[in-house]
């Protein structure tokens, strides 16, 4: 099969999940087209991000994950810290194994 047929095939697989939830919910035709038409518009946006993103090298891709994680976690901390709340144990055990030199993940 050829790629562009595999994309048009995913985008229309898109908009065919997006007409059965609201047809399994028994919504009526407003609700059925709007959900096709999100279905289709997120399958659109992931094909043209796939044909953007072949051309970006995968060690870029990489470096903004890891700083996409590391942000949320900045992030959440932060919040704890002017919103006077307290951080779950889960999530100060995580900080402490990604501090360097006490934790388990040394810094390359």
């Amino acid at each position: 099969m050829s790629e562009s047929l595999v994309r048009v095939l995913f985008v229309l697989l898109c908009g065919a999940i997006g007409l059965l939830g609201p047809t399994l919910q028994g919504g009526g035709g407003q609700a059925a087209m709007a959900g096709v038409s999100a279905g289709l518009l997120f399958g659109l946006l992931v094909v043209l991000l796939e044909q953007r993103l072949r051309h970006v090298p995968g060690k870029t891709i990489l470096q903004a994950l890891a700083g996409f994680v590391v942000g949320l976690l900045v992030g959440r901390v932060a919040y704890a810290a002017v919103g006077g709340e307290r951080l779950e144990a889960g999530m100060a055990r995580l900080l402490t194994a990604l501090t360097p030199g006490r934790g388990v993940l040394p810094l390359v």
